[in-house]
């Protein structure tokens, strides 16, 4: 029995399989060439998206930022400053303009959301059209915070709301004062509290309101509505405008992402469409209830912000599938390598090498076609005659029809293992990292028996001396 017990072929002298494994390893790593350049052809298609989303945003909004009904008030402050001509020295008193802002006690936000997806060329990007109704109640008895002895000139009054891409307002807007109507115009605020067109300031929309009636005799509760109808993309965000600020957003998107400074108090996300709101006490603002213009620099218009998500985005999905390109065509590599420890037959480094090719025309299939018909479309166009060719190519190399069957089965796990890891996102790590423990967990089983040096001792080899020891 001890031709049984012998290796059953040998590798020539300077074929060792140790020396093959290593340029195994060095081919895998030299596909890290190729795969680069399929990620910056990723990166030249996704920067030529969102060049589009640009475009078409610009053409309808933009992401919008929207800041309900604000009070605007003029006022004049008088200081003295010291000037000194011909050796005399005297004060003179110069009057200082500036703007008084006063937020709304309560102030509430009712929002529906009307989306539909438009396409730019080949590139998609999520619109939408808004429908925000604003109501704000003013107390005039409480007194603004302005610098000492400024005098508020009331009849000057202003009512101001932004909306941040102006382009993308649909309709022109009024104000409703204490039952009193009044259009909303384009509004600067330049630095200096000066009202004025020109390339800096704060822009909006304000309407003209005479409060100097209801400050000495009036009622002291000044109640505003508004309504504003806009159109934006992607992206949605509202400023906490009041000291008490409550927000609700229905809209029928059916991925919507909540940021921003403040968390959804209650919300509900369906197939159909969500609902959330939103309920901001003057205490977690951060912002006085009154103060100087600078205060509207202050008030982040982002407190609140909703995203029109895309989770099946391709791009993202193929980058994530190039992330883990290198451990997988390591994978199809040592794959290819135990079918020469257990056939005995050859493969040479440059037919390794076509197979690492032909991985990663895979991944260029992959992002082309997922352009045009989705990830998952896409994956399977391409997925399929790359297992099929790397299996018909085992049985060509190999010589043997029953591997190449072995070969696409495997293959075709791996492949659906690629997906899998695509899809689960915050999984993805542990699963391939797993993934990548029970491969190596095999290779180390099955070439537990290989003469590293200079030979191979065949797979079956401890079968056959279990059957020798019987015998």
């Amino acid at each position: 029995m001890q031709s049984v017990t012998q290796p059953l072929v040998r590798a020539e002298a300077g074929r060792s399989y140790g020396l093959k494994a290593l340029l195994v390893c060095l081919l895998s790593l030299a596909m890290a060439i190729p795969a680069l350049f399929v990620f910056l052809i990723l990166l030249d298609r996704q920067n030529s998206k969102d060049r589009a989303t640009v475009e078409l945003a610009q053409m309808v909004g933009a992401n919008q930022q929207v800041t309900g009904p604000v009070l605007l008030a003029p006022f004049t402050r008088t200081e003295l400053r010291t000037i000194t001509e011909s050796g005399t020295t005297r004060q003179v008193a110069q009057s200082i303009p500036g703007i008084a802002v006063i937020f709304a006690d309560q102030g509430e936000a009712d929002v529906d959301l009307k989306t539909e997806i438009r396409k730019r060329s080949l590139f998609e990007v999520p619109i939408y059209e808004a429908t925000a109704t604003f109501t704000a109640s003013f107390a005039l008895d409480r007194a603004p915070d302005v610098p000492r002895g400024s005098v508020i000139d009331w009849s000057q009054a202003r009512i101001y709301v932004s909306v941040s891409g102006q382009q993308g307002v649909l309709t022109s807007p009024q104000v409703r004062v204490n039952g009193v109507d009044s259009p909303l115009e384009p509004f600067v605020l330049n630095e200096n509290g000066d009202q004025g067109f020109n390339d800096g300031g704060i822009r909006g929309l304000s309407a003209d309101i005479d409060l100097s009636g209801s400050r000495e005799n009036g009622p002291s509760v000044v109640e505003v509505t508004t309504d504003l109808h806009f159109s934006g993309a992607e992206q949605l965000s509202f400023a906490a405008f009041a000291r008490d600020t409550k927000l609700t957003v229905a809209g029928d998107w059916p991925h919507p992402g909540f940021t921003g400074e403040f968390l959804a108090r209650e919300r509900k996300i369906t197939d159909q469409g969500f609902t959330a709101s939103w309920d901001i006490p003057y205490a977690a603002r951060g912002v006085p209830g009154s103060g100087d213009q600078q205060l509207l620099q202050r008030l982040n218009p982002s407190n609140v912000q909703i995203n029109l998500t895309t989770p099946s985005d391709p791009y993202q999905s193929v980058a994530r599938a190039l992330k883990y390109a290198l451990m997988f065509i390591g994978i199809v590599f040592l794959t290819y390598f135990l079918f020469e420890t257990v056939t005995g037959k050859r493969a040479h480094p440059a037919q390794y090498l076509m197979v690492g090719l032909a991985q990663c025309v895979f991944y260029l299939l992959l992002l082309a076609f997922a352009e045009q018909i989705g990830f998952t479309n896409a994956f399977i166009v391409a997925a399929v005659p790359t297992v099929l060719l790397l299996g018909w190519y085992v049985a060509a190399v190999f010589d043997g029809v029953a591997r190449g069957v072995i070969a696409v089965f495997t293959f075709g796990v791996l492949y659906s293992l690629i997906y899998v890891l695509m899809r689960l996102e915050d999984y993805a790590l542990i699963v391939g990292a797993l993934v990548a423990f029970v491969v190596i967990a095999v290779v180390m089983w099955v070439t537990r028996r290989l003469d590293w040096y200079g030979g191979r001792t065949n797979v079956i080899e401890g079968l056959q001396e279990a059957i020798g020891a019987k015998s």
